[in-house]
């Protein structure tokens, strides 16, 4: 049976009337379309993992708002048990935090192959993203300060924490600010939506820019330009939430090994410094281009017009972390 019979023979359908694909199946159903608008293969690297957990969850009566509930939990869980001054329980809360990326991906694809999406679902994600990346930052930092030789470096290791959950949490809002800008403010007075049309071109650093990089399309460019995409995405992959949960569970795994934090304290002092130089980035680009560009584009949605969905006017496929 082909994925599109399957779900259409899904539509209205119990949980236990329902057919339970193979793998392959599965995944054709659930990741439709989301690794073609995202080809990087780490988040590919996820997907492939996630599907088992959504298969083995198909055969159950749990849903996908129960599973997003769970999500943060473990995001709260896992930040709380990464706090903690002992290794060995600062490695289970990373270990914690992996269940939850993953389980951050299952619970779309229980919606998409069941066909109950649900807003309530969405917001419940957010609330899990927001507590799990401002956790990873606050428990790596509170758990180094913990072990801390002077007050000098339990001060200087709690502020790169604060400073990294901020900017993480910071820079999130900055990528959806065009599209609450546009329903908070150009909806109630359209006034506001820049007259002029947007080019053709996007910049390198813009929003549009990233996401076309990420389809495999590209943006024609030269020179600076093309130099300018290659250290956005370099950023961009340093900065990144997956990336960052693995460099902390490979750095505590080597603190239990050998005692030493060093590479711990490298690792949180660098992606805090990443995470501000991102969360600038974006103010500076949305002042300049995305704002009125995403305005623009999304008032041509709304009308009916061609533009391209690429953020959270389709439920969150704009960001690594946040695959409802």
């Amino acid at each position: 049976m082909m994925a599109g019979e399957i779900e259409r023979g899904n539509e209205g359908l119990s949980v236990t009337e329902r057919s339970v694909p193979d793998i392959a199946t599965l995944r054709a159903i659930c990741h439709k379309g989301k690794l073609e608008r995202d080809r990087r293969w780490w988040y590919a690297g996820w997907r492939r993992i996630s599907i088992y957990i959504t298969w083995l969850l198909i055969h159950t009566t749990i849903t996908a708002n129960q599973v997003t509930a769970t999500t943060v939990f473990l995001a709260l869980a896992g930040s709380l048990l990464l706090a903690s001054a002992p290794a060995g329980v600062a490695f289970a809360g990373a270990f914690t935090l992996i269940v939850y990326h993953l389980l951050d991906k299952v619970d779309g694809d229980l919606a998409r192959f069941r066909n109950a999406h649900s807003l309530v679902g969405v917001y419940l994600d957010e609330v899990g993203h927001g507590v799990a990346f401002a956790g990873v930052f606050l428990g790596l930092g509170s758990h180094l300060a913990w072990n801390a030789g002077s007050s000098q470096q339990t001060m200087l290791c709690l502020g790169a924490g604060g400073v990294g959950a901020v900017a993480l949490v910071l820079a999130r809002l900055h990528k959806s600010a065009p599209f609450l800008l546009y329903a908070q403010h150009v909806l109630v007075q359209p006034a506001l939506l820049p007259r002029h049309p947007a080019s053709g071109t996007p910049h390198p650093l813009s929003r549009e820019a990233v996401h076309r990089s990420r389809r495999g399309e590209g943006v024609a460019a030269a020179g600076a330009g093309r130099l300018v995409a290659r250290a956005r995405d370099a950023v961009l992959l340093l900065g990144d939430f997956s990336l960052i949960l693995l460099l902390t569970l490979g750095g505590l795994a080597l603190e239990m090994a050998t005692g030493s934090r060093l590479a711990l304290r490298g690792l949180l002092f660098a992606e805090a410094g990443v995470q501000v130089l991102v969360c600038v980035a974006l103010v500076v680009i949305n002042v300049s281009a995305n704002v009125e560009a995403e305005s623009l584009r999304l008032d041509a949605l709304a009308k009916g017009g061609e533009a391209r969905p690429t953020g959270p006017a389709h439920v969150h496929c704009a960001d690594p972390g946040s695959e409802r």
